[in-house]
């Protein structure tokens, strides 16, 4: 898990969730890189880019969401 205080600019973190499969009940795990381009320690929050999109604004609760490391199968 990641925490506000050890990001640093540039850092790579990963977002793991489930959706699912297309027009059926099958869900699959999702793995979303995350890149950390800013961090607010005042506001506590960090300016996050999800799948090289535009960045947002992101809350200390949902960084603490991302992992650091990328699981391995």
């Amino acid at each position: 898990m990641a925490t506000l205080t050890n990001l640093m600019p540039n850092q790579i973190l990963y977002d793991y969730f489930s959706r699912r499969m297309g027009n059926t009940t099958l869900r699959e795990e999702v793995c979303v890189p995350v890149r950390v381009i800013e961090i607010d320690l005042s506001t506590k929050r960090a300016l996050c880019s999800r799948f090289g999109n535009s960045p947002r604004w992101v809350s200390e609760r949902e960084i603490k969401r991302y992992r650091v490391n990328k699981k391995v199968k």
